[in-house]
């Protein structure tokens, strides 16, 4: 429901309820007052037509009584007209045979109206002295027409207000409602990415200062959203700088390098692993999963023992990746390879597969070297030995030698 609905309903509910009330204190004074008018109307007729009998009765001229009553009845709501002795007897009557055969109950107040029929009685006095009276039946249909009357005036008065109200109302609203349904379009695009837009500002009001606080967000907004693409762009930009230095550093390296991600899915083949490793590559970069990829390298490039076990035991290290984190094996064409294999943060891991062939060469000529310089070290110092061994015999021969030859 829109506030301007809400405002047009609010002040129709608020001139409804006033109205009510209105036209309840209305139809009540009105009924008052008119049941009171007939009671003075029915009381002055029956005191006239009373005084008028005064005579009539006194001399029992009953012909004068009835043209009495007949000319009495002529007044609009008289039902009956009838006129008693003092001893009860009824000396004229005249108007509706039914309403006459009733049982008569005059009133003397308006709390005392009911029904349809009013009676009352006025006493026939004469020097103070009581000869009869009259009783009139007056109907009630005339002041419930009165009433009717009043209550269709009334309504028609209330529906015409109501409707101008209402007519009032929605202009009213849709004044009151112009600004917020301003702001309301301006919130929706605002909500829809349109920041720094502005509204019409219109008035002093409170509305129009909700406006300027709406204006000073939605720039606010539009600066803040500025500041965060400028951080994004920034952002981005390193993070590109990065991946490529990080891309072009992993493919200068010699070593393969295979990025393996949490679901062992391969995330990243360098060059020097494709070039290590000659596979269909076209084929395992449709189906990048780890153990495809290592079913097609070992079917290629094992030697020592049969694929299946070859497989089955690099996918055990693969697994337990914490407790075998590098090993060697020997391809087919004799290379020498150290595997390396170190988790990520993010539940992946790294190997690295490096070619150690002329290293393990190297390693092994320098063991043959020394194996060499370890054996010359042995010859030369068993000629020192056996020099030194020499010169300790030769000596003491040469001393008796000389002696022989002296005493000889």
């Amino acid at each position: 429901m829109s506030l301007r609905l809400k405002t047009i309903l609010g002040i129709a509910l608020i001139e409804i309820v006033l109205l009510a009330i209105l036209i309840t204190s209305s139809l009540y004074f009105l009924r008052t007052s008119n049941e009171q008018e007939l009671i003075k109307r029915a009381e002055v007729t029956a005191q006239l037509l009373a005084t008028m009998t005064s005579d009539a009765v006194i001399s029992s001229d009953l012909a004068t009584l009835d043209a009495l009553i007949q000319q009495t009845l002529k007044n609009n709501g008289l039902i009956f007209v009838r006129i008693r002795n003092t001893d009860g007897l009824v000396l004229a009557e005249g108007g509706e045979a039914k309403a006459l055969g009733e049982p008569f109950t005059p009133i003397s107040d308006v709390t005392e109206i009911s029904g349809q029929r009013i009676d009352f009685v006025a006493p026939i006095k004469v020097g103070g002295e009581r000869f009869g009276q009259v009783e009139i039946g007056l109907s009630s249909h005339l002041l419930d027409h009165l009433v009717a009357a009043g209550t269709r005036h009334l309504l028609t008065i209330a529906t015409l207000e109501i409707a101008l109200v209402a007519i009032f109302g929605f202009f009213l609203g849709s004044v009151l409602t112009r600004q917020l349904a301003a702001l309301k379009k301006s919130a929706k695009r605002v909500a829809a990415g349109d920041f720094g837009y502005q509204v019409e500002i219109v008035g002093r009001d409170e509305v129009a200062e909700t406006a300027r606080s709406f204006n000073t967000m939605s720039r606010a907004l539009l600066d803040h959203a500025n500041d965060l693409k400028a951080a994004r762009d920034r952002a981005e930009a390193g993070k590109l700088h990065a991946e490529t230095v990080l891309y072009d550093a992993m493919n200068s390296v010699s070593q393969s390098i295979f990025v393996i991600d949490e679901n062992d899915g391969i995330e990243f083949i360098n060059k020097a692993a494709r070039k290590m490793y000659p596979v269909d590559w076209d084929r395992i970069d449709d189906s990048p999963v780890f153990d495809t990829f290592l079913r097609e390298v070992i079917a290629v490039v094992a030697s020592e023992r049969s694929s299946d076990e070859v497989l089955k035991d690099r996918l055990e290290r693969y697994k337990n990746h914490n407790e075998h984190q590098s090993w060697q094996s020997r391809l087919k064409d004799g290379s020498i390879i150290l595997h390396t294999q170190r988790p990520m943060s993010n539940g992946g891991i790294v190997l690295v597969d490096t070619d150690i062939t002329e290293l393990y060469a190297t390693l092994e000529k320098n063991k043959r070297l020394e194996m060499e310089l370890l054996q010359a070290h042995k010859l030369e110092s068993l000629g020192t030995l056996a020099s030194g061994v020499a010169h300790e015999i030769n000596t003491p021969a040469q001393f008796i030698g000389d002696n022989l030859r002296f005493l000889t």
